[in-house]
C-alpha cells in the first residue's frame, strides 16, 4: 500500500528536488508504518544519545539550583558562575542569549555541532540494523524516481531517499522522541 503511494507521489512530481518535503498521504502514511516498524531500531541508534541529553540537561539543572544556593550566600564569584552556566547549555540563538552568554556563543555553537556529529555517527553505523520492511521502501523510492525521472537522476533517486527517510523518520525522532516513546517526557 505504501508502495502504491511513493509511486503516485513520485509520477506526479514534476521536480525531484521537492519529493517527500509536503504533508501527503504517502508520507504520512510512511510516518505510522515507521512508528510500527522502526522503534525498536530508533532505540537502538538514538536512544543513548537522547538519554545522554536528558542527562545532561538534568545535571544541568541540579548546577544551576546549586548556583542559585551558593549565589545567595555569596560564596561564588561571578566568573565561577558563567563557567557553571556556560557548561549547562548548547543554547545558539543570539537573541535568546544573555550578553554573557553571547561571549560563549563559538564554544555552545562547537557543542552543538559536536553533539549533531554523535547522531550522525551513530546513524551511520546503524545502517545494517535499520529495518528489512523500511530497506523496501527506500529501494521502492529510489526505484520509482529512476523510472520517473530517468537514469541521468540517479544522485537525485539517492537524494530522494535521504529525503524520505530522514525528514519523515530520524529526524521526527530526534525533535519529538516524546512521539516515538523513546523518552519519557519531553526535553525542555
Amino acid at each position: 500500500m505504501i508502495e502504491g503511494l511513493i509511486t503516485k507521489e513520485v509520477n506526479s512530481s514534476s521536480n525531484t528536488s521537492i519529493l517527500f518535503r509536503s504533508n501527503s498521504i504517502s508520507t504520512r502514511a510512511f510516518k505510522y508504518f515507521s512508528k510500527m516498524i522502526g522503534v525498536p531500531y530508533l532505540f537502538r541508534t538514538l536512544g543513548p544519545l537522547l538519554q545522554e541529553l536528558l542527562q545532561k540537561e538534568e545535571d544541568a539543572k541540579s548546577d544551576m539550583r546549586e548556583l542559585a544556593e551558593l549565589s545567595k550566600s555569596g560564596k561564588m564569584s561571578s566568573s565561577s558562575s558563567r563557567m557553571i552556566t556556560s557548561e549547562a547549555g548548547i543554547e545558539v540563538d543570539p537573541d535568546a542569549m544573555t550578553p554573557e552568554e553571547l561571549e560563549d556563543l563559538s564554544v555552545h555553537s562547537l557543542k552543538l555541532c559536536l553533539t549533531a556529529q554523535k547522531f550522525i555517527v551513530n546513524i551511520m553505523k546503524s545502517v545494517n540494523h535499520i529495518p528489512p520492511q523500511i530497506q523496501r521502501l527506500c529501494r521502492h523510492v529510489h526505484t520509482a524516481v529512476l523510472r520517473r525521472f530517468g537514469p541521468s537522476e540517479a544522485k537525485m533517486a539517492i537524494s530522494s531517499i535521504g529525503t524520505f527517510i530522514f525528514l519523515r523518520f530520524i529526524n521526527v525522532a530526534i525533535t519529538v522522541p516524546e512521539a516515538y516513546g523513546l523518552v519519557r517526557t519531553p526535553p525542555s
